[in-house]
């Protein structure tokens, strides 16, 4: 498992066609490492800092592969780890 911090939003992008699985969103980055923390055992995860009105969000985003049905999979997965509002980002 490979977890990593990008040092800013467009220094990463996402695989082309591969779904993502948002965990959680922070306004504070040390929250969003924590949670990297707890999803050790989900798959690879990043944090994506994104500018907004209101300052920095930081989504921690699992990146998972082409395959629809292993997304919705790993969701589950971390909503069981205390995520409940994870969600399936579709490929753009």
């Amino acid at each position: 498992l490979s977890f990593s911090a990008p040092p800013a939003a467009s220094a990463y992008l996402p695989p082309p066609g591969a779904y993502r699985v948002q965990a959680a969103a922070f306004g504070d980055r040390l929250r969003a490492e924590r949670a990297l923390d707890l999803l050790a055992g989900s798959g690879e995860a990043v944090i994506e800092p994104v500018e907004t009105g209101a300052g920095t969000l930081y989504r921690v985003m699992l990146n998972v592969s082409g395959d629809e049905g292993r997304a919705w999979a790993i969701r589950d997965q971390v909503a069981s780890v205390g995520f409940a509002d994870a969600r399936v980002i579709h490929p753009y």
